[in-house]
């Protein structure tokens, strides 16, 4: 599909932005920083291959908007293909982000999922001791009362 115009739509990258969003449910900000976790970096790949194959973009113009160069936005493509072809999370994520996409009306701000709590480490008390043993020639633990 040919680019329709040498700059992006800001109204249609925020309505792609907002359902991309609302499926991998990471905040639209964190998907347009530079935050590198796992669940952010396959949100904001989801949102970069919309961007072309929906919003009818080149990778020049998404790395351009996106402040990344093309090669990443190529990556993103081969990525989301491959998870598409196999049934991975990014599938889910686009197949989520393109069922809302009719829905979010233009203009409308893009609502902030809640975050998600992290999970707190389990604190032990001061009284707790790891249980002393070894291991036999068998390979299995031996725990000493």
């Amino acid at each position: 599909m040919a680019p329709r115009t040498t700059e992006i739509d800001e109204a249609e990258a925020r309505r792609i932005l907002s359902a991309v969003s609302q499926a991998s449910g990471i905040r639209a900000a964190s998907i347009m920083g530079w935050d590198r976790s796992s669940e952010v970096a396959l949100a904001r790949q989801v949102y970069q291959f919309m961007l072309i194959k929906r919003g009818g973009y080149n990778a020049q113009q998404v790395a351009k908007y996106m402040g990344c160069d093309h090669s990443s936005i190529w990556y993103a493509i081969q990525r989301v293909k491959f998870d598409y072809e196999t049934g991975g999370e990014r599938a889910l994520v686009l197949s989520r982000a393109a069922i809302l996409l009719p829905n979010i009306a233009l203009g409308q701000p893009i609502p902030v999922p809640p975050k998600k709590p992290k999970s707190k480490r389990p604190v032990f008390d001061e009284n707790y001791k790891p249980p002393v043993g070894h291991i036999d020639e068998s390979g299995a633990i031996i725990c000493a009362p």
